[in-house]
């Protein structure tokens, strides 16, 4: 075994929990893409969602998911295609951190999506879900998509779902079945306040010295992490969706990788690294998957 989790570390926010929910839905979540028609937004969130691998979320909507637009004449998939790496990569000629762009990586993903979507009606599709899982449901229309279902546990697809039901394009029967979404922010914060603890030294070793690990691994804490969710959601009667709109804006706003803003954090009682320099706290691991 390469982690153990710790339920009580989630436990210690209950009593606080549904304030949270409120203030940080608020905060981080307004209406995505509110001058599109609803037609486009979906489209631009699924590729929008396709596309997030280790990018900034808010320069992604803001800025290039406008230019894809434009560029694509409302997200034509022949164009998106056909789409040249020089392209994208002049779309992110204003983003700060030159190294995350991969804008060959990302050229791929959009060529890809576009593909897939050439062969279905997802408009209509989304439109007139009714469910998330089974025959017919989200999850099955949009992991039909190479980019969401190559994760073993479908991040990019439960990130979309949840802002669909968010900004409400979507009304579905099973909301329950919403999974927990676990990207880079979330890990980050998990190993941080103790909730899952590594026992593996090597690996812990390999984190802190920012080498990669193997998908393997990184899946193994990814879905110990989920479980985790998924426990603590049953046992208080809160819904995977609820817990990472705090865990995210948490992980996004406060608990940066460079900079932990411990007395602004919610989780500041009940945190292994409180008091701890970020540079002395641990980071998510290392991927080159595209994953999370």
């Amino acid at each position: 075994m390469n982690y153990i989790s710790n339920d009580d570390r989630l436990n210690e926010i209950i009593d606080d929990f549904d304030n949270l929910v409120l203030r940080y839905k608020v905060e981080e979540h307004g209406i995505m893409f509110p001058d599109v028609l609803e037609s486009e937004k979906i489209l631009m969130l699924i590729y929008a969602c396709g596309i997030c691998h280790n990018m900034n979320w808010d320069y992604l909507c803001s800025n290039f998911m406008y230019k894809l637009k434009i560029y694509s004449k409302g997200f034509d998939t022949n164009i998106l295609a056909n789409i040249d790496e020089k392209i994208v990569e002049k779309f992110f000629d204003e983003y700060p951190k030159k190294h995350k762009v991969e804008a060959a990586r990302r050229t791929e993903m959009i060529k890809g999506i576009a593909k897939d979507l050439s062969k279905i009606d997802i408009v209509n599709g989304v439109k007139s879900v009714a469910r998330l899982e089974g025959q017919g449901g989200l999850f099955s229309s949009i992991n039909s998509i190479e980019v969401f279902s190559e994760d073993p546990l479908h991040k990019k697809t439960n990130l979309l779902a949840q802002i669909l039901m968010n900004d409400e394009i979507i009304i579905v029967e099973d909301e329950y079945n919403i999974e927990p979404m676990v990207d880079y922010h979330i890990i980050r914060l998990y190993l941080r306040t103790g909730r899952i603890k590594i026992v593996n030294k090597e690996i812990e070793e390999k984190i802190r010295k920012k080498e990669e690990l193997s998908l393997e691994q990184i899946t193994e804490l990814r879905q110990m992490i989920a479980k985790q969710i998924q426990r603590v959601c049953s046992k208080y009667s809160k819904t995977a969706n609820e817990l990472n709109i705090v865990d995210w804006y948490t992980g996004r706003n406060i608990c940066q990788k460079e900079t932990a803003n411990c007395k602004e954090c919610p989780y500041n009682r009940c945190c292994d690294s409180s008091d701890k320099s970020a540079n002395e706290m641990l980071i998510e691991p290392i991927d080159n998957h595209g994953f999370y």
